[in-house]
């Protein structure tokens, strides 16, 4: 399943006339929404394995341009696996320094850290090997990495009360923990209950918390699981597909029709399931996308909708 693109999208606009239109007019707060979605989802990849997250005190100045950095912990927000110890060593590669492969990633989770004694820090790191996944010092995403601990350590206690969480996305608006959400129903939620990860999925694709640009990920995730759903869930899938295929904004559409096509390819039966009027716009808007290039001609597709 491809990454999260780094591209900034428009939030659905109302659409206006039958033709496929591509809102790509960027503003301020669906810049923020973007940000706090990836820094959610970093975060959420750690917390959703072993993961360790902590606040401390920095008691290293100057270190070297590679090698550990102490930290005296004060507070220890998240442990899946080994405790936390009182003075934790962080792996460290210096962002302003060219690096390649780990080293280059510990560099990364460092970046934009003014490294000084007794600076406070926030850091979220793998347990396996004690490597970054993200150092912070920036209240605003301290808190939001607090929250996103205190809700992982919720969901390990009471596994059901992810659906309630995803409901009150529809009225909170928080990008981080969707990002947190969406993945704990890709890594954890899908492995024992797919109906329930799809059907969850499915509701979080459109919600005003989730980037378009990162709907496309979610769509495969519920193609790679259709084949272990039950009908009636298959049935929904294929539904909130079409009604994102049908839509006029093309940053619907596009996924919407990707997903019916990959199912399509292992079951023609699907589009049996869609309306006459959805699968005439579903056709056009097709053909905007392929005549924009946002999207190949997908021959087989084309086969199945009617199209010469």
């Amino acid at each position: 399943m491809k990454s999260l693109l780094w591209t900034i999208l428009a939030i659905a606009a109302p659409a206006t006339g039958a033709q496929v239109v591509d809102n790509s007019i960027r503003t301020a707060a669906e810049t923020q929404q973007l940000r706090e979605y990836i820094l959610g989802q970093t975060v959420a990849r750690c917390l959703v394995a072993k993961c360790s997250v902590f606040t401390g005190y920095l008691l290293t100045d100057s270190p070297q341009s590679s090698g550990p950095v102490a930290v005296q912990v004060q507070e220890r927000l998240f442990a899946s696996g080994a405790s936390i110890p009182d003075i934790a060593r962080v792996a460290y590669a210096d962002p302003l320094q060219s690096f390649k492969g780990r080293a280059a990633q510990i560099a990364q989770a460092w970046d934009g850290i003014t490294l000084h004694r007794n600076a406070l820090v926030t850091v979220v790191s793998t347990q396996e090997d004690g490597m970054p996944v993200l150092v912070s010092s920036t209240q605003h995403d301290v808190e939001i990495i607090r929250s996103l601990a205190w809700e992982a350590m919720r969901l390990q206690r009471s596994p059901e009360a992810i659906r309630d969480a995803v409901a009150s996305l529809s009225h909170d608006r928080n990008p981080a923990m969707a990002a947190l959400l969406v993945t704990h129903l890709e890594k954890i939620d899908t492995i024992d209950h797919p109906d329930d990860s799809a059907m969850l999925l499915s509701q979080l694709m459109g919600s005003e918390s989730v980037p378009a640009d990162a709907w496309e990920d979610i769509v495969d995730h519920m193609v790679l699981d259709y084949d272990r759903l039950t009908a009636e869930s298959r049935a929904s899938v294929v539904g909130r597909l079409v009604d994102l295929g049908r839509s006029t904004d093309s940053r619907f559409a596009s996924p919407g029709i990707r997903g019916l096509s990959k199912i399509g390819g292992s079951d023609s039966s699907i589009w049996t399931l869609v309306p006459p009027d959805a699968l005439s716009r579903i056709v056009q808007n097709y053909r905007n996308l392929v005549g924009t290039g946002a999207m190949p001609r997908n021959h087989s597709l084309e086969s199945a909708l009617g199209i010469q």
